[in-house]
């Protein structure tokens, strides 16, 4: 997996195994990654090789987690940094995704 194949999905939510809202967070976003719809990708970035994992956080500017970063086109357009409950993200994504 490249930056480029990243930047080419619809949500990226960066996520790590320590963090505990992370753990509240990362099975909403499963959740709802396995019902939605095909149209958008969604990947969670947590469990990766360390040197490309830090490769990533650089690139995307990731100081936090959980970070969520949604793109259009390859380009971000907006990133919530936290957490949220299911109905949030679902409208984060509605939001982000037109």
């Amino acid at each position: 997996m490249t930056i480029e194949d990243i930047k080419q999905k619809d949500v990226v939510y960066f996520s790590a195994s320590w963090c505990g809202p992370c753990k509240v967070t990362k099975p909403i976003v499963e959740k709802v990654q396995s019902e939605r719809d095909e149209n958008i990708e969604i990947i969670v970035i947590d469990e990766i090789d360390e040197s490309l994992l830090n490769d990533i956080k650089a690139e995307f500017g990731i100081k936090s987690v959980p970070t969520t970063v949604f793109f259009k086109a390859g380009e971000e357009v907006s990133r919530k940094v936290g957490g949220y409950t299911e109905s949030q993200f679902v409208e984060l994504i509605d939001t982000n995704s037109k």
